[in-house]
């Protein structure tokens, strides 16, 4: 069994070789700083802390530590690349296209920010290790 460290959003990503700021996500959304940093940057910050340095398998893909974080922040990166070649919705007119491009993007985002969540709950066994020395299995639905 593998022990890891609890830590805070910035470590996690550095400690994954993610960017801290996600400066490679910016001019894919087309956001100005401040809006990208409360509706991109501070969920991922959120999402990096709830699942520390978890797997995104234990035998596949992304299965050593932090795995799941490296995983999500892959699949986001190609999915916000991918949506740029896209005019969504699909049919929609251009006004409708410029109007909601935003919302599109976020909701890609936010798909995929998601798609691997439950595996914590249910593929993923973790057991936390309190300061006092007692051990109980883990999910983000218990504690932060």
């Amino acid at each position: 069994m593998t022990q890891l460290p609890i830590l805070q959003a910035k470590e996690l990503l550095l400690k994954c070789g993610i960017d801290q700021s996600l400066n490679e996500w910016r001019p894919l959304t087309g956001l100005d700083n401040k809006v990208f940093d409360a509706l991109f940057l501070e969920p991922v910050y959120r999402f990096a802390e709830a699942v520390q340095l978890a797997p995104a398998s234990e035998s596949h893909h992304h299965s050593g530590p932090g795995g799941l974080l490296k995983h999500t922040h892959d699949m986001i990166t190609l999915a916000l690349k991918k949506r740029r070649g896209y005019q969504l919705p699909l049919g929609g007119s251009i006004t409708d296209i410029n109007d909601q491009r935003h919302l599109w993007t976020y909701g890609v985002f936010a798909a995929c920010l998601l798609h691997d969540i439950g595996k914590l709950s249910s593929s993923i066994l973790l057991i936390v290790t309190h300061k006092d020395g007692i051990e109980k299995r883990w999910t983000p639905h218990d504690e932060p």
